[in-house]
């Protein structure tokens, strides 16, 4: 026999509460002019698919690979309403970014992109160092 799902409980009084809350922030957010939404379309000037995303262990900063190899690299603290990157690189010769991390502290981005080497950049987007080309199989 099949089980009937769950019922939800009703909201409780503190639930709607933090909901006004939320609600009442959500305004106050809305009038400095904060983006407050759960997304947003950021105002790099590249048009190419985006591959790879990764946000830094501070949350501070974002930084978004291409199918075009463009990596473009977003500081939230640092950021106008045009919602622009401060950095964009264009140093992956045309391969797809398969994957960027982050260290563990924030200070260092590797740029995987689908060929044999990686790049290191720090965390304004100057090259470090680059891998010998690996194996190709």
């Amino acid at each position: 026999a099949s089980e009937a799902a769950p019922r939800v409980p009703p909201a409780t009084e503190a639930q709607e509460i933090d909901s006004d809350d939320e609600r009442n922030a959500l305004s106050r957010a809305r009038d400095w002019g904060a983006p407050v939404r759960r997304e947003c379309v950021l105002g790099g000037a590249r048009v190419a698919p985006v591959s790879a995303l990764a946000l830094d262990p501070r949350g501070n900063r974002l930084a978004s690979g291409a199918t075009d190899g463009c990596v473009e690299m977003y500081d939230f603290g640092g950021m106008t309403a045009s919602l622009r990157p401060f950095r964009t690189l264009e140093g992956c010769a045309e391969q797809r970014v398969a994957d960027l991390s982050w260290s563990c502290t924030g200070d260092n981005l590797l740029v995987c992109p689908a060929a044999p080497r990686a790049k290191l950049l720090d965390r304004d987007g100057r090259t470090l160092g680059e891998t010998s080309r690996g194996d190709m199989y």
